[in-house]
């Protein structure tokens, strides 16, 4: 990772999501209250993944408690999947070799083949 400084703080080149993602990995290491939605998991996930915040490091560790989100919340219902497939346009390579894109289209593909009482909105 290469930072720079740049008048009132760093930037950081090669983060994948950016300053909001690394935001959230360093507020998750501090305890401060993070949300976690469909619109923002990939950015976190792939910026705690860069940051090896898994748990080889540390139990109970972001890459963990990310990806239970994913597979309990996220992949359940109908919107998110769709909206956590849409988010993965932004970081393709990492949402791909991550497999979160496979996952989210599975899961879509299954909703599909589901009856529809049975599906979360």
């Amino acid at each position: 990772m290469v930072c720079i400084t740049y008048n009132r703080g760093w930037l950081f080149h090669d983060m994948p999501g950016g300053a909001d993602a690394f935001e959230l990995c360093a507020k998750f290491c501090y305890g401060v209250s993070i949300n976690i939605s469909a619109h923002n998991f990939v950015p976190a996930l792939c910026a705690a993944k860069l940051l090896q915040m898994n748990e080889s490091i540390e139990k109970g560790n972001f890459v963990g408690k990310l990806e239970a989100f994913f597979s309990s919340c996220i992949l359940e219902g109908w919107k998110d999947s769709i909206a956590a497939l849409q988010a993965t346009d932004k970081l393709p390579e990492w949402s791909e070799n991550l497999g979160i894109t496979r996952k989210c289209i599975d899961s879509i593909i299954e909703k599909i083949l589901t009856p529809p009482p049975q599906v979360k909105n």
